[in-house]
């Protein structure tokens, strides 16, 4: 019997200044450190980057704000991570995924 495991990280995107967010996390470290662990181990694992805001175009770590993250996540592709991003349509009467965007 093979069992196949996919597992998602979903992080918000609210700063426009292509970052991830506007703040160190420490969780967010964690998080990082357990997913390229299960990546390591042969599970899929991939994280991604919903921006709510619609004028957003690429994602990137802010590693001015928080160089710990920047290397986690670079951390967790070498282990292999898949990181993903998608912009959103956001509206009064809610929000829907448009497109993906690229992460650098």
């Amino acid at each position: 019997l093979l069992l196949a495991v996919l597992i998602l990280l979903f992080m918000r995107v609210t700063l426009v200044k292509t970052a991830h967010d506007d703040a160190p996390s420490v969780r967010a470290h964690r998080q990082l450190a357990a997913f390229a662990a299960l990546a390591d181990g042969g599970a899929r694992a991939v994280l991604v980057y919903v921006a709510l805001r619609s004028d957003v175009r690429t994602v990137a770590p802010a590693s001015d704000i928080d160089p710990r993250y920047a290397e986690a996540v670079a951390c967790a592709r070498a282990a292999g991570v898949e990181v993903l991003a998608w912009s959103t349509e956001v509206a009064l009467t809610g929000l829907a995924l448009a497109e993906p965007i690229p992460v650098t």
